[in-house]
């Protein structure tokens, strides 16, 4: 609560509105707290305080902190991306860290308990909550018709395409609230930027690269579904070493013995040396007897 606002107002959205790469700083400074394992950081409380507020932030926004305000949100956003996409690295790696536990402290009876990880659903139902409340803030702007707080949320806008809308839901309401800026504001200004921004948005739908939300029904079953086919695989694959494994042994059986010919001959030459041997001992002996 109280945190992670005094981490955003003193340290993290100042550095972001110096620059560009100040802004990729910042959010990747904050993605560094969470692996780093920092005590009593909470990824799910610092980045709802963030994306709930996404609507003060671009008010107090000038021009040139607006593009600023975008590239840090699009960096945010696709670190959220990272980790809500593969759910099996989430599981592994990032799930008993103390920034996705469900909660930061927990005592009974004097003793600490270690606190539980959030699972998969719950970040999922997180990231879900976060964009819905996104699109609700840009929403809300973009249908007030207040000039400088619609000319900042078009450029933050742009600056996040391809991390935000993402998800089918959210690009379908903002789609359409965006074209009728275009086509019914009178400013022209405001109808250039609109204009953009549609394009690049209908271009994301073009390409396939929307989703649904990651805690849907059709997304988890998805990952079912690719999850049972992983396994298949790997089930398919294991007879198949196992009769490689097999055939390595028989091909060592298969090297050419010594050949029993050989050693035969070799013995019965030996011997009929032997017997010749034998047969001119006697020859002289009987020729001694006759001298």
């Amino acid at each position: 609560g109280e945190v992670h606002e005094a981490l955003l107002a003193h340290c993290v959205l100042p550095r972001a509105a110096v620059s560009q790469i100040d802004a990729i700083y910042a959010a990747r400074f904050v993605e560094t707290l969470v692996i780093l394992g920092t005590p009593y950081f909470s990824a799910f409380q610092y980045y709802a305080t963030l994306l709930k507020g996404v609507r003060g932030l671009v008010y107090t926004a000038t021009e040139y902190e607006a593009g600023r305000l975008g590239r840090f949100l699009c960096e945010t956003l696709e670190t959220i991306s990272r980790w809500v996409d593969d759910r099996e690295s989430y599981a592994s790696k990032l799930q008993k860290l103390p920034a996705f536990s469900t909660a930061q402290s927990d005592t009974n009876a004097g003793k600490k308990k270690a606190p539980k990880g959030a699972d998969y659903l719950d970040l999922a139902k997180a990231v879900t909550d976060w964009y819905h409340s996104m699109a609700q803030s840009f929403l809300a702007i973009l249908g007030a018709g207040e000039y400088l707080e619609m000319r900042n949320a078009l450029l933050v806008l742009t600056k996040m395409i391809g991390v935000f809308p993402k998800y089918r839901t959210v690009y379908s309401h903002l789609e359409r609230t965006v074209a009728k800026v275009k086509t019914s504001d009178s400013r022209e200004d405001i109808k250039v930027l609109a204009a953009r921004y549609l394009g690049l948005l209908q271009r994301e739908q073009r390409e396939g690269k929307l989703l649904p939300f990651p805690d849907s029904k059709e997304a988890l079953e998805a990952e079912a579904d690719a999850d049972e086919a992983d396994m298949d695989v790997e089930e398919g694959e294991r007879p198949s070493s196992k009769r490689k494994a097999a055939a390595q042994p028989a091909a060592g059986k298969s090297k050419p013995a010594p050949s029993k010919a050989v050693v035969g001959g070799g013995a019965k030459g030996g011997a009929d040396r032997s017997s010749e041997r034998g047969g001119r001992d006697a020859s002289r002996g009987r020729e001694r007897g006759g001298e």
